[in-house]
């Protein structure tokens, strides 16, 4: 994750090989864990997702008619590499934690500890560790993030940060000090789906979570109380902007900051209804010409339609299909709210395959039912019940 914070803001072969040396330098470390631990970690590539790696293999394919070959053979050697170290540390979080609760406590130790991070970075390049980030077409938006990071990255590291330490096994104390240090950053960010997605997880995660939640009314009436708090919040953040959309200041929020737009242009222009797409990554050579500045679809869903076809759209279609599947018949509530999280934010984010906070959120989240497969209560027979059986 440290490894996706930029140092430069100079495109070209710098950020992957930088993104590389973290990953081979975190490789290293979880290998020498392993064997110190006398654990496997090449063990776990045999369990990698069939249908991630199916569409893996379409991208690869995607690079002999790509528009641009070069970077979608780079890009996806990127992907297919971080998407093998992410499965051997989440299954060495596997083999080393007693209970999701720990799987969420080394999640939470680790954004915070990229978080931190960042904020050093920000410190050695810009010498404060709150650098605002300004959009040349939103001037008056400064958005805080970490080094030259894109600050939609930046709040998907902080929001998730905050789930993992909502989850972890600290107490209340702990729990709302670090979550709210992170939440003030992500804010600052102004990420505002990961802002609102955070918002309405962690009441509805607090709600479900515990087998006496419904029966105990404290319990009610805390979430009730969280809810309201989260509203009061977000009108503080957002100035009140959700509920004034008629205000043409406010235009961005309803059309989701011009994504809109955007995605009409791609479809009105047939780029979303080829059955190859134009290459894993190269899609920015057709969207950029016809949208300005833009490179990607902003969007997830509408994204893997102009790279990888009709064709990859459905072998992608089968992944969600089967990590839905999985986590709503065996999951818990962390491998739900990770993956309500990848789900909301591919509206508006293209980054399952390129973003590494997203990659390792689908990837934990998937095989967290695995690991922990959810102990369903054993039904109860009513006494005279069992005695007709018997008799």
């Amino acid at each position: 994750m440290a490894g996706s914070i930029p140092f430069t803001a100079s495109e070209g072969l710098l950020q992957p090989f930088t993104r590389a040396g973290f990953m081979a330098a975190a490789f290293f470390l979880l290998v020498l864990a392993a064997r110190g631990g006398g654990l496997s970690v090449t063990a776990p590539w045999r369990l990698f997702p069939v249908p991630l790696g199916a569409y893996l293999l379409w991208c690869v394919c995607s690079v002999g008619w790509s528009l641009s070959p070069a970077t979608s053979a780079i890009r996806i050697a990127e992907a297919a590499l971080t998407f093998l170290y992410l499965q051997s540390f989440v299954f060495m979080l596997g083999q080393t934690c007693k209970s999701i609760a720990g799987v969420a406590q080394i999640i939470a130790v680790a954004f915070l500890a990229v978080s931190v991070f960042g904020l050093v970075v920000n410190i050695i390049l810009f010498h404060t560790p709150l650098y605002f980030w300004v959009n040349p077409d939103v001037p008056e938006r400064p958005r805080f993030t970490f080094g030259y990071l894109h600050p939609l990255a930046a709040g998907d590291i902080l929001a998730l940060g905050v789930l993992g330490v909502a989850f972890a096994q600290w107490r209340v104390a702990a729990k709302l000090g670090l979550a709210g240090f992170l939440f003030i950053l992500l804010t600052l960010s102004d990420s505002t789906a990961a802002r609102i997605c955070v918002l309405a997880l962690l009441p509805v995660g607090y709600i479900v979570s515990g087998q006496d939640t419904w029966r105990q009314s404290w319990r009610i009436a805390k979430v009730i109380s969280a809810i309201i708090l989260g509203v009061m919040v977000l009108i503080a953040v957002g100035k009140g902007q959700l509920f004034d959309l008629a205000n043409p200041d406010n235009s961005r929020l309803f059309t989701l900051t011009g994504r809109v737009e955007i995605w009409k242009i791609i479809l009105n222009n047939g780029l979303a209804t080829t059955p190859f797409g134009y290459g894993f990554e190269a899609a920015r050579y057709v969207i950029t010409p016809l949208v300005g500045r833009s490179y990607h679809a902003h969007n997830l869903y509408l994204n893997v339609l102009v790279e990888t076809g009709v064709i990859g759209f459905f072998i992608f279609l089968f992944i969600v299909i089967q990590w839905v599947r999985r986590i709503l018949n065996h999951g818990e509530i962390f491998a739900w709210t990770l993956m309500i999280y990848v789900l909301v934010l591919g509206m508006d984010n293209p980054g399952m395959f390129t973003k590494q906070t997203i990659m390792f959120a689908f990837l934990l989240s998937y095989h967290l039912p695995v690991l922990y497969p959810r102990q369903l209560p054993k039904p109860v027979l009513r006494p005279d019940f069992a005695q007709s059986v018997v008799r």
